[in-house]
């Protein structure tokens, strides 16, 4: 069952996590890993939001994001 939505804080700054269903080390490779940064980069331009960190494990992601006003 998902959790519930947590709430949104103006000007916040938020962690984020993703990860693979059934523990999948679908992230091992380094060609892999360096996808999923590109894409972080992309998706927070178009986005706007600010990614101050993150962290690109074997099987989830972590990212520490600004969301601007």
């Amino acid at each position: 069952m998902a959790r519930k939505n947590r709430v949104s804080v103006y000007d916040g700054i938020y962690h984020v996590t993703a990860r693979i269903a059934n523990r999948a080390m679908l992230f091992a490779e380094d060609e892999v890993k360096d996808k999923i940064r590109e894409w972080i980069v992309s998706v927070a331009k178009f986005s706007g939001v600010e990614v101050w960190s993150f962290a690109v494990m074997d099987n989830h992601l972590h990212l520490f994001v600004h969301v601007p006003p």
